[in-house]
């Protein structure tokens, strides 16, 4: 099990979720993160210099996330275009 074996790895206990204001609007489930950054990466979470080793993977997560959501928004204007729609 992934999250098992993210949460074998960390020395600290990680906070599972934390928040501000009388609302459930401002909510950070730290633990959640902190698991997929773990799986997603191979690392050790809490150990020194892991920010610096994050940086490239997450980079080119990201980059590939908005290449992708381009190429869907192009897709679908193009589909709903040829189906006779006007794209603004």
């Amino acid at each position: 099990m992934k999250i098992g074996k993210q949460l074998a790895k960390m020395d600290a206990v990680p906070q599972f979720v934390s928040g501000e204001g009388p609302s459930n609007v401002d909510v950070y489930y730290e633990l959640a993160d902190l698991c997929t950054m773990g799986a997603f990466s191979g690392l050790k979470l809490d150990e020194p210099g892991v920010d610096e080793k994050l940086v490239e993977p997450f980079q080119n997560a990201t980059d590939l996330a908005i290449r992708f959501m381009n190429a869907a928004e192009a897709f679908l204007a193009a589909v709903t275009k040829a189906d006779g729609w006007e794209v603004r």
